[in-house]
């Protein structure tokens, strides 16, 4: 089979002039043009831009402080929670008890020179002597 036959010919012709019309219709652009897509450089959406860059410049301060806040909150309760804590606020709450106990018989107690009895309340502004 050879190959000089006129169709294969004008497909192979067609096929070539298709294919460079195509080319040439990819070819034809519009101008280059810049733009900044930084809102700073713009200037379009502006205030929006650094609102968003202030948000989160205070979320991530935010966070920090709560960190902090956080493990100073965990370092008082881990010293709190030590043996020698313990016993100084044991130590005091028996301290304070004994010390409002004789505070109360001090001024209330028999030391002080009242008595309370048990007996029958009469009014001495009564009648019977």
């Amino acid at each position: 089979m050879k190959n000089n036959d006129p169709l294969t010919f004008a497909v192979m012709l067609l096929t070539v002039v298709v294919s460079m019309w195509a080319y040439t219709q990819i070819v034809n652009a519009t101008d280059l043009t810049h733009r900044y897509k930084n809102p700073s450089f713009s200037g379009i959406g502006t205030s929006a831009h650094y609102l968003t860059i202030e948000n989160q410049e205070r979320t991530r301060s935010d966070a920090i402080r709560e960190k902090r806040v956080s493990d100073e909150d965990k370092r008082q309760a881990a010293l709190k929670n030590t043996n020698y804590a313990k016993f100084i606020k044991n130590l005091e709450s028996r301290i304070y008890a004994r010390f409002s106990k004789e505070m109360e018989e001090a001024l209330f107690g028999e030391a002080c020179g009242s008595t309370w009895s048990s007996g029958a309340i009469s009014n001495p502004n009564s009648g019977n002597k």
